[in-house]
């Protein structure tokens, strides 16, 4: 025990020089009155040097105050010999979750169906393991990742359910891509040894091939859970409609466990069929390899030794010396006070994140005392008390994360921009992005990409503001179409009115005509007769034909004119009924800012914010509040950057 006799915090020692030098004058000074006594004679030496009892306390309370004073600065010092036991928090384990969204999975072999059956699986398994981080990938003909790696498995249960072949962009089954993702995420987050559990209905040949090749260059563990039946059944899409190959044929996937199997042996994993209880989640955790001796140490040092320390038993010891200065009312106690507080600082750690905070706590509490300001602000931070905690951190990135929680966007940017990192930058985007600031969200995402490549969480982050960008950008431009179309619509009203007054004046024009004809007709007819040409009967009868073809002419153009002048009045009551319609919409969009405009705090914006939050919320609001579609879309733009950068396995079948 007396081999491990350290001090935790010798720079403290530094101050026992002073107290030296006080102790040796102390003592030197009876030395001198003593030296005198030989010289001088005792019936003078009395008069000279008196022994009164003033001198007498007052080198008593020298001692005193020295004596305590050094009992006080070893112990701040703190001596130890004795380790204490400590838990090893698990801080290097990491585990993804990689899910078959492959058609196959709407198999209806087991009830309601493996989607349905896996997702419920997926929820068990990490609420199951629930240590280290987890991430998740899912998979088709491409593999796309869900959630990076995270300790927060709430966000996981919100995504799991939201997860379905439906959303995916390629379809197929390439599980090969979907755990060379998933270890590519171990990796960036530094696990070169982490978990992968595989969630899948099978896979074929080729497939099985190409992942034992791939196992042997790496060191991942894969857990392997086998979702289906050796019987199989139809495929029973969303619609209802059950799925065909390219024949015609009725596909009916079959669970071949074997393949699975071998790779779940080769990676030093372990495989399990689904079951109805929870005994299969519990096998394929509990072959997890344990982390060897190095792994041990690497935690212990980031965890930080504790060690029972003897200095407060020092005060005990300082007690007497402390009561007996109090006593003489010496302002001596108010510096003991004083170091009871600065010398016994609360343990620190080479990791904050491994402190132990309380999930209860008062600030004002006594432990707090021995607290520094981003350790009380800690406190606060994990109590939800997010004002407390933002104005107790002196860290500008936990100072940053208290606004955020709060709110207080504004000042969460004006902490994180006193720094220059990834981390600080990715914040900012966040915040950026909570204030509708899109341009300048993606530039920030953009600026943390730059500081760190392979930082996933700000890539997503800045794909899916981009897409809500495009959106606002398509939702304006359709805004500026139905008003150029409102406005084209009272054009063409006014040009079929004038359409119509021009075609009532043909009418009457062409009636004209007829009449005019039909006199000249009569004209013509009586000339020939007072003419006297009665050898000409045929003649005469042409022309009398010739006549009664005109008004059958003049009628026909009329009936013609009256089938036309129906059309003309549905195109107006149709114009009509749009430009009703859009009156309604704009009604509508009316109501809609005036409800955002109540629900905004006037006082605490200026104009130009006012109407950006509005603007922002009214296309939240077109926005679906619908995990599945922001992954859908989020999925479809990364599989469009990829585009034939991936590996590019031909996919023989398209489940």
């Amino acid at each position: 025990m007396l081999n491990d006799f350290h001090f935790l915090r010798p720079e403290w020692l530094y101050a026992l020089i002073p107290l030296i030098l006080v102790w040796i004058l102390v003592n030197k000074f009876p030395k001198n009155q003593q030296d005198w006594q030989g010289v001088i004679s005792p019936h003078l030496y009395k008069h000279l040097f008196p022994t009164s009892q003033k001198n007498i306390n007052l080198l008593g309370l020298a001692y005193a105050l020295t004596f305590a004073l050094a009992l006080g600065v070893i112990g701040a010092a703190g001596p130890t010999v004795e380790k204490l036991p400590q838990p090893v928090f698990s801080v290097d384990k990491g585990h993804v979750v990689v899910m078959d969204m492959s058609l196959s999975m709407r198999s209806t072999d087991i009830a309601p169906d493996r989607l349905t059956r896996a997702k419920f699986k997926a929820i068990d398994l990490v609420q199951l393991i629930n240590e280290g981080e987890i991430g998740l990938v899912a998979y088709a003909g491409d593999a796309f990742t869900i959630s990076p790696l995270t300790e927060d498995i709430s966000t996981l249960e919100t995504l799991i359910p939201s997860l379905s072949p439906e959303i995916m962009p390629v379809r197929g089954s390439d599980a090969y891509a979907g755990l060379t993702l998933a270890a590519d995420l171990l990796l960036q987050a530094g696990y070169p040894n982490g978990t992968i559990y595989w969630i899948t209905d099978g896979i074929d040949i080729r497939e099985a091939k190409d992942i034992s090749e791939w196992i042997n260059q790496s060191s991942f563990q894969i857990n392997v859970l086998a979702v289906g039946t050796k019987e199989g059944a139809p495929i029973t899409q969303a619609n209802g409609e059950l799925f065909k190959d390219y024949s015609g044929s009725i596909v009916i996937p079959k669970l071949n466990v074997g393949p699975l199997v071998a790779v779940a042996k080769q990676s030093s994993g372990a495989a399990s069929e689904i079951t109805t209880d929870d005994s299969d989640i519990k096998r394929i955790t509990s072959a997890v390899v344990p982390p060897s001796a190095s792994d041990d140490e690497e935690e212990e040092k980031l965890g930080g030794d504790q060690w029972r320390e003897l200095g407060p038993w020092l005060v005990i010891l300082a007690l007497p010396f402390v009561a007996y200065l109090f006593r003489r009312g010496l302002i001596a106690v108010m510096v003991l006070t004083f170091s009871s507080t600065v010398f016994y600082p609360h343990p620190s750690f080479a990791n904050d994140a491994d402190i132990s905070v309380p999930s209860k706590g008062s600030p004002n509490s006594v432990t707090s005392w021995f607290k520094n300001k981003d350790q009380r602000g800690l406190d606060a931070y994990k109590n939800k008390d997010y004002e407390d905690a933002a104005n107790e951190f002196n860290d500008p990135m936990w100072q940053g994360s208290a606004h955020y929680r709060q709110g207080n966007y504004e000042e969460a940017i004006s902490s994180f921009s006193q720094l220059d990192s990834a981390d600080a930058w990715y914040n900012t985007g966040n915040a950026l992005a909570q204030l509708g600031k899109l341009d300048e969200a993606i530039e920030a995402y953009g600026n943390a990409l730059s500081r760190d490549p392979g930082y996933s969480a700000a890539e997503q982050n800045k794909a899916l503001v981009e897409s809500l960008k495009e959106q606002q950008e398509q939702e304006q431009q359709n805004d500026e179409n139905s008003e150029n179309n409102q406005d084209q619509n009272g054009e063409n009203s006014e040009d079929n009115q004038q359409d119509d007054s021009q075609s009532e004046g043909q009418e009457e024009s062409q009636g004209d005509n007829q009449d005019s004809n039909q006199d000249n007709g009569q004209s013509d007819e009586q000339q020939e007769d007072s003419e006297g040409n009665p050898s000409d009967p045929q003649q005469n009868g042409e022309n009398e034909s010739e006549n009664s073809e005109q008004p059958q002419e003049s009628e026909e153009n009329s009936q013609q004119q009256s089938e036309e002048s129906p059309e003309f009045n549905d195109e107006e009551s149709r114009e009509g009924e749009q430009a009703d319609e859009g009156n309604d919409q704009g009604e509508e969009l009316e109501q809609q800012k005036a409800v955002q405009n109540a629900q905004i705090n006037e006082s605490s914006l200026t104009d130009e914010e006012r109407e950006k939050q509005q603007k922002i919320e009214a296309l939240l609001r077109r926005v679906p509040n619908d995990p599945a579609f922001l992954l859908q879309q989020k999925m479809r733009l990364e599989a469009q950057k990829r585009a034939g950068k991936t590996r590019s396995a031909p996919q023989e079948k398209q489940w």
